[in-house]
């Protein structure tokens, strides 16, 4: 997974995963596959666009759901999702690609108050 977008991507995984029941192995082939179009896409559509939706909503579409919006039930999970990748990259000293991420996505506001909340902990 390239700089700067790894942790979207590992979170999409973790997504399809958890909501669309795929095991690890399709998770990762159906995002391989998705990132092999976009890196073929015609340089006249913008894949950056990709990167302006939540990672639960890309996760959806590749798993074949409508549901773009963690229902009531799954929201928490998604919650932990993220709080695990965020406790991911504090490990690692390095917020470069969560940071990038969490920018760009519709509900980046949503996404870093959560995020602020948790590293204030």
């Amino acid at each position: 997974m390239s700089n700067g977008t790894s942790y979207f991507w590992r979170i999409v995984v973790d997504c399809l995963e958890s909501f669309h029941g795929r095991d690890t192995a399709a998770a990762l082939e159906l995002v391989r596959q998705f990132r092999t179009l976009l890196r073929k896409a015609p340089p006249d559509i913008d894949t950056e666009l990709i990167f302006h939706d939540e990672p639960f909503a890309l996760a959806a579409r590749l798993g074949g759901s409508t549901e773009l919006v963690p229902s009531q039930g799954q929201a928490e999970q998604y919650r932990e999702i993220l709080r695990k990748r965020l406790e991911e990259a504090a490990v690692l000293d390095d917020d470069r690609e969560l940071h990038a991420y969490t920018v760009r996505g519709r509900a980046a506001e949503t996404v870093e108050a959560l995020l602020r909340r948790e590293l204030e902990r």
